[in-house]
């Protein structure tokens, strides 16, 4: 069974448990249905007549308010049993029944405001031992004012075991079913209220405050005039039946998505019309007003039954349906509410019948708000299913491309280092190599100058390799350098001092400018073994902050620093034009400076990056 038809059973069983409530009535009871009325307070004091009842004090013209007392005799015959008792359905707003002028039960004064709280509810009264004679004489004084629900229903007379089931039924109508209603509907209007903070959609908005308004309006009777006003209580409980009905139409609108956006300002409407109505009914009196606004109200509601069945046959859909199934329900309720309330002449003891179909309609509501909640949080997850998909598939993709261009990258990279060897080893080895070919085919060069060129040769030739194999870290190199150099060095009897920072490992520099540097460094210390005479050559690395510097100094001859740009700008002094290009090349600075005492010093400067 689908869940509509099962919310459309369970409306049904509700119709017929509120028509099961219509029906009991006392068995065998002898029931009063006219009474000689007095008035005891006002301009017709002391005036009596005779009244049909139920009598209902707001229907008449004018209402009435002040005190009276009903009069009406019961045969003795009518109580068989040892339990006499009087069932009366609706009652109030205070009242007091006397037996033969005899006080058998009273619930306060107009002033006595915990009396409010049974002011309509069903009461049994006990009337215990009757006096001799027939008839019985009964009054019932009656204390109220209009808009208060005072006045007397027909009552019923006879024994407990004849009155006391119906009494209980509708006090169960009454009491705890309104109670149940009530709570129902505070539980769902705070949970959709809940649901409109988290979604912000206003259709949550509206059936919350719809359901708050009317658990208050079930559950108010009696309850809020310990604390409010008279008058301002009757406006409110008057004008929340129209603010009920505008807001959960609303609502209703909302879910069906009616093709008429007009519908709206339509329902903004009556809540502003209801507003202002019953501003005048109360404060003057104009009781005739609330027969059209509840005529009012009954053709909007229908109305919007017309519209959701419309929608349902042009759109049939499951919402469309179960909302259109819920608000006849509810129309025809009220219908019978509006003639039973209004019109009938019974209408005084009349049960209204909407507080109860509107549960039905609530749950209904309620039912399609979780479903819309549900169908939304399915929505928002496949949503997100497809999202991560997404960006599962774009993580994959990102993942290929960038191992695609590191791959390239490295490609490129080897391509680039294979190249810069390559002319590195034609324009130095290359060369020197090519000069020393040259010089033996002429017969030029003696053994030792061959031996020299092809050593500074297998000295440059190591200076690449030591680059390349140093990636963009200085420190491998110098070493690689230091331990080649350092034999050597020892073996002309030249003692080599050797600095470096710690920080000096952290500088991160390419393979070009870590070879550029190291042949500065060997030139340097060439040039020092050559010309300076040097007996002791110191090399000092620094690295501050990103910038790094590199100190050659020997303690030989010196040479003027002058003297040396200007040399290095003559032919044939390629040595000291090679080590500025070289330094240019890698954007360092190259600084000469004469030491004291004698002795030249190279400072090489440069920053990383």
């Amino acid at each position: 069974m689908t869940a509509w038809r099962r919310l459309l059973y369970w409306g049904l069983g509700l119709w017929a448990v509120l028509l099961l409530a219509g029906c009991v009535e006392p068995e065998r009871a002898f029931e009063v249905r006219q009474a000689r009325f007095e008035a005891l307070q006002g301009p017709d004091a002391g005036r009596s007549r005779i009244v049909t009842l139920p009598d209902g004090w707001d229907h008449q013209r004018p209402p009435r308010s002040g005190k009276g007392v009903y009069r009406f005799d019961v045969p003795c015959t009518a109580f068989t049993g040892a339990q006499p008792m009087l069932y009366i359905p609706k009652v109030g707003n205070t009242f007091e029944v006397r037996v033969a002028g005899r006080s058998v039960f009273t619930n306060g004064g107009l002033d006595d405001t915990a009396a409010e709280v049974r002011r309509s509810r069903p009461q049994l009264v006990a009337l215990g031992a009757l006096p001799p004679g027939d008839p019985v004489r009964i009054d019932i004084v009656v204390e109220g004012g209009s808009l208060t629900i005072a006045g007397l229903s027909h009552v019923h007379a006879g024994d407990r075991s004849q009155l006391e089931r119906p009494y209980l039924f509708k006090a169960f109508f009454h009491t705890d079913a309104t109670w149940m209603v009530a709570v129902a509907c505070l539980s769902m209007g705070l949970l959709a209220l809940l649901v409109w903070t988290r979604v912000h959609d206003p259709i949550y908005l509206f059936f919350g405050l719809a359901s708050l308004i009317w658990a208050w309006r079930t559950a108010t009777p009696g309850q809020t005039l310990l604390w409010m006003k008279p008058w301002l209580w009757s406006y409110i409980f008057l004008a929340s039946y129209g603010w009920f009905v505008a807001l959960i139409s609303l609502y209703v609108v909302g879910v069906a998505r009616f093709a008429w956006r007009g519908w709206p300002w339509v329902l903004w409407g009556y809540f502003g019309l209801t507003t202002v109505l019953f501003a005048l009914v109360v404060p003057f009196e104009w009781y005739f007003l609330r027969a059209g606004f509840n005529t009012i109200t009954f053709a909007l509601v229908a109305a919007l039954c017309v519209a959701l069945a419309w929608q349902a046959r042009r759109q049939p859909s499951q919402e469309s349906i179960v909302l259109g199934v819920a608000a006849l329900a509810v129309l025809v309720t009220g219908g019978r509410d509006l003639w039973a309330i209004n019109f009938d002449a019974d209408r005084y003891a009349n049960q209204a019948w909407a507080r109860y179909a509107v549960l039905s309609f609530m749950a209904v509501m309620a039912w399609l708000l979780v479903d819309r909640l549900v169908k939304l949080q399915r929505e928002t997850t496949a949503l997100n299913q497809a999202l991560e998909a997404k960006v599962r598939q774009r993580e994959a993709e990102l993942a290929a491309l960038f191992e695609r261009q590191q791959a390239q990258a490295m490609i490129q990279a080897a391509s680039t280092e294979r190249e810069r060897i390559v002319r590195e080893m034609h324009d130095g080895i290359g060369g020197q190599l090519m000069t020393v070919l040259r010089g033996v085919e002429r017969g030029a060069f003696s053994q030792e100058r061959i031996a020299e060129v092809l050593q500074d040769s297998l000295d440059d030739l190591r200076l690449i390799i030591d680059a390349s194999s140093a990636h963009s870290e200085l420190v491998p190199a110098l070493a690689a350098w230091r331990h080649r150099w350092d034999p050597r060095l020892e073996a002309l009897g030249i003692d080599l001092g050797w600095h470096l920072d710690d920080d000096l490992s952290r500088l991160n520099l390419s393979p070009e400018t870590v070879l550029q540097i190291m042949r500065i460094i060997q030139e340097a210390v060439i040039n020092a073994l050559k010309h300076a005479q040097a007996s002791a050559i110191a090399i000092e690395a620094r690295a501050r902050s990103g910038n790094w510097s590199i100190r050659v100094a020997d303690n030989g001859v010196g040479l003027d620093p002058e003297a040396a740009r200007v040399a290095g700008a003559q032919p044939g002094r390629h040595g000291l034009r090679s080590m500025r290009a070289r330094a240019e090349a890698i954007g360092a600075r190259l600084e000469l400076v004469a030491a004291p005492g004698g002795g030249t010093v190279w400072i090489l400067s440069g920053a990383a990056g």
